[in-house]
């Protein structure tokens, strides 16, 4: 039922015979030295709950096959050479709980995944994945949304605010235009919000400030506007905030450069802040540009 080969130098090709392995529930084969595609037949293996082939050299098609595996939880795939793209049937792998294929060579548009009840974490970066962000992304279970380095056009969906589960929201190194919803301001479990090196514009919205949890904001190299929003300063948990090469002016709220006082506070704090041509005026920043 299971077979564990992680960690070691096993090279060459998955076998085109682990389909008729029809008992088993468990294959961890991960950081080895894999090479080919996965097999077709891996769609026979209809008892199949975890499957993880991480940090391999594996290449070829992304199976459709993988649709049939109606009792996967698990599937690992990041850090390989994978090609191709999701099919929509995707979506209907409802036992679905961790999906990690990033750093592949994956492409075409996400599907639309808010079907699939149980999943945690989707993690797609690193890929080539274009077109709009679904409407519906992922299910109110999700807690990983990592969809950086990609080529994702369009604007970041109301949508996301409704995921309230949401702990991680990285969308940076992208082509996505339009505002930061006011939404986020929803999330109440949110650590971490990345959406560097967009194409973003408007105001830093001042729900921020209603996150207790938020560790982590990194909106540099966007087209932002407007001041930083004295409410990022409630953020008591706050100890990343990057917000430099964007077009926002005036000052680093005072509220938020008393966080940089605490002695296991805020530490990391970037903005448009050097020179005579600052266009924020910044007296706690670790860094100005």
């Amino acid at each position: 039922q299971t077979l564990y080969v992680d960690n070691n130098k096993l090279a060459g090709r998955l076998p085109v015979g682990i389909g008729q392995m029809e008992s088993l529930q468990h294959i961890h084969a991960q950081n080895n030295l894999l090479t080919g595609s996965i097999p077709n037949s891996i769609g026979q293996l209809s008892d199949l709950v975890d499957l993880r082939l991480s940090g391999n050299a594996l290449t070829g098609e992304f199976p459709v096959e993988f649709i049939e595996l109606s009792n996967l939880s698990t599937l690992l795939l990041d850090g390989n050479s994978i090609e191709g793209t999701l099919p929509r049937e995707f979506g209907l792998l409802t036992s679905l709980t961790v999906l990690r294929l990033q750093k592949n060579s994956l492409f075409g548009s996400i599907p639309d995944l808010s079907e699939l009840r149980n999943l945690e974490q989707l993690h797609l970066d690193g890929n080539a994945f274009s077109g709009a962000i679904p409407e519906k992304v992922g299910p109110q279970s999700l807690r990983e949304l990592i969809l950086a380095r990609n080529e994702l056009i369009g604007t970041i969906p109301d949508y996301i605010g409704h995921l309230t589960a949401l702990k991680d929201l990285r969308l940076g190194v992208n082509r996505l235009q339009g505002t930061l919803p006011n939404m986020l301001g929803s999330l109440s479990d949110l650590r971490t919000l990345q959406a560097e090196n967009n194409a973003l514009t408007g105001p830093i919205p001042r729900t921020l400030g209603l996150l207790p949890l938020l560790e982590v904001v990194h909106l540099s190299h966007n087209r932002l506007t407007g001041t930083v929003p004295n409410e990022l300063g409630e953020a008591r948990m706050l100890e990343e905030l990057r917000v430099e090469v964007n077009d926002l002016t005036g000052f680093m709220p005072s509220a938020v450069c008393t966080l940089n006082e605490k002695d296991e506070g805020l530490s990391v704090v970037t903005a448009d802040c050097r020179g005579e041509a600052a266009k924020v005026n910044c007296s706690c920043c670790t860094q100005c540009f």
